[in-house]
Parts: C-alpha cells; sequence; structure tokens
C-alpha cells in the first residue's frame, strides 16, 4: 500500500482551495522557506498519528478555526491481502482505498466561537471514506459490522436468498435450519469476498461510526514517522521513546519476526 494523492484544505499554509499532490515511489518536495513543504509532512503526520496535542489555533489557515481542516489521502498498489481487507471500502475499479480526515472546533449548541478563549478550544478528528453495501431489495446481503439478530435471520431464512442464480444458502453446512448470527455474518464475509461483482449494490459514504472501520484503519495502514527538519543534531538523533527515532526503533523491534528475534 502506497501513497498515490493527497489533497489538504486549511491547513496552516494552505486554504479552502487548497493544494493537491500525486506521490511516486520517491518524492522530493522544493521551494522556498515558509512555502509549506514541512506542512505537507505535518498534515500525514496527522491522518496517521492523530493527537489532540498536535492541533492548536494556529494549525488551521490564518487562525481560523470556523472553517474544518480536510486532508484526504488515497492508497494505490495495495497488495492482495489489503485488498480483501478493505474491499468494500475501495473504489470503483477496486485498486484504490481514498480516506479523508476532518479535523474542526467542537461547540456546545450555546457557544460561539468569539466567547471562547484559545486556551479552551477543544478540537475532535473524524475519518471519512465511502463503502459499498447492499441495496435495500438486498438486505438480508448487507455486509455490516454488527451481526444480524436472530428475528432477521428466521425471516430472511424464510425467503429465496440468491444473487444472479447464486444460492447464498449453498455456503451453509446445514440449509434446514437457519444459522447463528455468528454464523451467518462469516458467511455474508465469504459472499463479499467470492462474488462482489454479483451483488446489487450502492455506495456509502460517512465517517468512521457509520463505515465501522475505525479499528481496521489503525491496524492496517502504513506505519508514518515525522522527522522534523533537525537543528540541535545531538538532542534529535538521541534514541527516546519520544522522539522520532525512538518512536522508529520501537516499531521496528516489536514488529520484527520472531525467526530473527532468535537467532
Amino acid at each position: 500500500m502506497k501513497i498515490s494523492n493527497l489533497k489538504v484544505h486549511n491547513f496552516k499554509t494552505f486554504d479552502s482551495d487548497g493544494i493537491s499532490l500525486s506521490l511516486k515511489d520517491i518524492t522530493t518536495l522544493v521551494g522556498e522557506n515558509s512555502a509549506g513543504k514541512s506542512n505537507i509532512l505535518e498534515a500525514l503526520d496527522l491522518v496517521f498519528n492523530f493527537s489532540r496535542t498536535k492541533v492548536s489555533k494556529r494549525t488551521f489557515h490564518h487562525d481560523d478555526v470556523s472553517k474544518t481542516i480536510t486532508i484526504e489521502v488515497s492508497f494505490s498498489n495495495l497488495s492482495e491481502e489489503e485488498k480483501r481487507k478493505f474491499k468494500v471500502h475501495l473504489s470503483e475499479s477496486g485498486d484504490e482505498l481514498t480516506i479523508t480526515q476532518k479535523i474542526f472546533l467542537k461547540l456546545e449548541e450555546v457557544e460561539n466561537i468569539e466567547d471562547i478563549g484559545d486556551t479552551d478550544f477543544y478540537y475532535e478528528e473524524s475519518k471519512h471514506g465511502t463503502k459499498w453495501n447492499a441495496t435495500e431489495q438486498f438486505e438480508w446481503a448487507k455486509y455490516e459490522t454488527k451481526k444480524p439478530t436472530k428475528t432477521n435471520i428466521k425471516k430472511w431464512w424464510k425467503t429465496d436468498l440468491t444473487i444472479e442464480g447464486f444460492d447464498f444458502k449453498t455456503l451453509f453446512e446445514e440449509i434446514d435450519k437457519e444459522p447463528t448470527p455468528e454464523i451467518y455474518q462469516e458467511k455474508i464475509e465469504n459472499l463479499w469476498q467470492e462474488h462482489f461483482d454479483k451483488i446489487p449494490k450502492e455506495k456509502v459514504v460517512g465517517d468512521e461510526k457509520v463505515l465501522g472501520w475505525k479499528n481496521k484503519l489503525k491496524g492496517n495502514l502504513p506505519k508514518y514517522f515525522y522527522v522534523p527538519a533537525i537543528k540541535h543534531v545531538e538532542e534529535d538523533l538521541k534514541v527516546l521513546k519520544n522522539n522520532p527515532f525512538g518512536e522508529m526503533m520501537s516499531w521496528l523491534t516489536k514488529n520484527i519476526s520472531d525467526e530473527i528475534r532468535t537467532q
């Protein structure tokens, strides 16, 4: 999985018109001081390693916290395993995953921006994307994060569960009685993996709560390390838990294979 395109709006140097970049295997950012080169890297850091401590009024273009920051990242060159995991979230071509992060100031219903001090600002973020789901006519084939209820399964099992001549019930060992919600959910996943093109579907747009992909994203996106420009070499090159080099060493140590670790 590699980043193929990046769009940034209302973030530091970049206004509402934003900027769009296509990234290759090796991409070099060239420009004058304060042109926004580091801001591109910081925007990516917010997508991969978001923390409210990284967001302040200065994070917004011209300190205008009334406008939402949007950072859109598109991934291509997905492995077969990544395509399987993100299958229902991919583009129509089936080879690209796009995630849009939104960062905004959270306000209570009775609050106005003018009445809040800078130190009292509270920022939130959400990651948006798309998801393919079965049309209403094929409610029984919807691929949801929550398991279907026993009541629904019982109702669906009494009907003809076929799509373009394929009988969904043939995926089950027992056809005479309705399956458990756990088994039904497992077979629905099989249906989407093996017969994706046959399923009548529509694209759903929403945030991570709607898409049900928060944990999936966290566990399967590439690891991103943001290394700021070094000003004090001796300090910045120290391998500490809270600096980029320490984070890299910690990640490498945790992810090294057992086979290599025991040698």
